[in-house]
């Protein structure tokens, strides 16, 4: 399925999360790019997790605002004509929400080393 099958169908397209966190450079044992500026911050941090958050969870949206009616944490609860909603869930080879943090949110820290134990170099932004 692509992002545009069905366009007139489709509410939102969500995007799930993967965690870029800042000690994931120094993780890999690289350190800072020295041919890049250190106030560049996305484009020294390009090592993310592997693993990313459970589907639904910290995601985000585009959304067609001829539809979306109504919305609760970026994600469509009513929409137009009838208040069904139809979300697309975009193929993470498609795309994914690059999430740049010191540390995993609040919620996940208990857990925060399972996006730490595989790591990738990803330098598409």
């Amino acid at each position: 399925a692509s992002m545009t099958e069905i366009p007139e169908m489709r509410s939102s397209w969500v995007f799930r999360n993967v965690y870029f966190l800042d000690d994931m450079l120094d993780m890999q044992g690289h350190g800072n790019f020295s041919d890049i500026p250190p106030y560049m911050h996305m484009m020294q941090h390009v090592y993310r997790s592997y693993n990313y958050t459970n589907p639904g969870d910290y995601i985000k949206c585009f959304h067609n605002a001829e539809k979306v009616l109504l919305l609760h944490n970026h994600y469509p609860l009513g929409c137009l004509p009838h208040g069904g909603c139809v979300a697309y869930d975009v193929d993470l080879a498609l795309g994914h929400l690059q999430h740049y943090r010191t540390e995993c949110t609040p919620d996940l820290v208990p857990v925060c080393h399972l996006y730490r134990e595989n790591i990738v170099k990803d330098t598409a932004i």
